[in-house]
């Protein structure tokens, strides 16, 4: 672990990452039963590397719901993605892309984008939409276990690793080849094309350890996103909550999460950096005595603490938000000013060691800034 903190004064200077694919335009196909993980950190990742970002659906904007129930909305129609044109494309998995691939208007777009030799992009049981789109004899590509058979009775070159880059085709298994799945389809705009297969993947924080405080009812994006994209630079990262062992799920989709050690044996440990979730996990963390301890020790220490929407709960809880600027969202300004605080209606501010961001769709800016500031301690 990295011991050697900045300063207040010199950390209070720290900027964010910047934004590599800016200017480019990034299409996500998306139906009913998609998978959350799939969808979700591809768009919050290209929206940190600066890409205009859009969920094109059947209709816009129209709901739709992963396999538990968790909400998506879309952006585009797709009549109207037809008459526009896309940097890259990319189809996550889940059961959505059985219906995707039966849309004659979604395969259109989606033919005629690779056979520009733009960037695609597919994972799990995307597979199956690669699969109607014919693009696949004699190209290397990966999928989901179960639809081995699919691919290469397609004439695919089956590889079972990730990520896969096969000219302007990247293929990935599994939620948990997000990371350097995300990571090669960022080094493709950037090395320009299959050069991206020979990049290795980034370690820049293979000596830092991040914590995520958890408990029941949280944020689904709010713990992955930061999860996969800490781990997308090689960072070990835990899940402080409960028991070891314990799972915890997400207020609306019941997704699981697996505690790594109680907030208690986590006052046992330093870490880079703690970040504190919204929603209803919040309001159990700040009744929560190790949880308070901990995220007291952890800022005092001069180390970063990270905050979204209502983790700024506990932290007024804590008792440590006394003169410092926080990302407020306009329903939490009369608790911060209550406490001490100045709430800022800005997606995020970067107060010393402290960085916080108002909500959920703040993310993409918000990890700019964390990652920024990791970079420079």
């Amino acid at each position: 672990m990295n011991s050697g903190y900045k300063s207040a004064a010199i950390a209070a200077e720290a900027k964010p990452l910047p934004q590599p694919l800016a200017g480019r335009k990034a299409a996500i196909l998306v139906a009913d039963n998609f998978q959350i993980h799939e969808a979700y950190y591809p768009y919050f990742r290209l929206k940190e590397a600066g890409m205009d970002v859009f969920f094109i659906g059947d209709e816009a904007p129209k709901i739709y719901h992963d396999y538990h129930g968790e909400p998506l909305v879309s952006d585009l129609a797709i009549e109207v993605a037809l008459e526009q044109e896309f940097d890259f494309i990319h189809c996550p998995g889940g059961f959505a892309p059985m219906k995707l691939r039966a849309d004659s208007r979604m395969l259109q777009l989606t033919r005629k984008h690779v056979e520009a030799g733009k960037l695609l992009s597919a994972i799990c049981h995307a597979g199956s939409f690669l699969v109607a789109l014919e693009v696949l004899n004699g190209r290397r590509a990966t999928c989901y276990h179960t639809l081995k058979d699919d691919l290469v009775n397609a004439g695919a070159v089956y590889i079972d690793r990730a990520p896969v880059i096969d000219g302007n085709l990247i293929t990935a298994r599994e939620p948990r080849d997000l990371p350097p799945f995300m990571e090669a389809v960022v080094a493709w705009f950037e090395a320009g094309g299959e050069t991206a297969a020979k990049i290795p993947r980034s370690n820049r924080m293979e000596d830092r350890t991040i914590g995520i405080l958890l408990e029941p009812r949280y944020q689904a994006q709010q713990v992955w996103y930061p999860y996969y994209r800490f781990q997308s630079e090689g960072a070990a990262v835990q899940l402080i909550g409960g028991k070891k062992g314990d799972v915890c799920h997400s207020r609306i989709s019941q997704l699981e999460a697996q505690c790594d050690l109680s907030p208690g044996k986590a006052l046992e440990r330093d870490f880079d950096a703690l970040l504190v979730p919204g929603d209803w996990a919040a309001d159990k963390m700040r009744v929560n005595r190790p949880f308070l301890d901990l995220v007291r020790r952890h800022l005092e220490s001069g180390r970063l603490l990270v905050s979204v929407a209502e983790g700024h709960s506990v932290l007024i809880s804590t008792g440590v938000l006394a003169g410092r600027k926080i990302a407020g969202s306009a329903e939490m300004k009369w608790d911060l000013a209550n406490c001490g605080a100045e709430p800022v209606d800005r997606p995020v501010v970067a107060d010393r060691n402290l960085i916080t961001a108002r909500d959920t769709t703040d993310l993409p800016e918000l990890l700019r800034w964390v990652l920024g500031y990791l970079e420079r301690a």
